[in-house]
């Protein structure tokens, strides 16, 4: 499935995923297209709840329809 990811920048990407992905992977697919995202410094948001690196996509309730938000803080 298609997974939309916003920045709070304003910006969008979509990745693509599978339920069985876990968190920790959707970070390095986005890290790979965005040099600025770093996994370390990373945190994914899905309905208002920070997911942790050890869930699956499936876990986590994500769908094509909804989208992900990515915050990235600065070292």
């Amino acid at each position: 499935m298609k997974i939309s990811v916003k920045f709070l920048q304003g910006s969008n990407i979509q990745i693509d995923a599978e339920g069985s992905d876990k968190v920790h992977s959707l970070k390095d697919r986005i890290a790979a297209l965005r040099s600025e995202a770093n996994v370390e410094n990373q945190k994914l948001i899905y309905s208002g709840k920070v997911l942790r690196d050890d869930q699956t996509v499936e876990e986590c309730g994500i769908t094509g329809d909804g989208f992900l938000v990515c915050m990235v803080t600065k070292v």
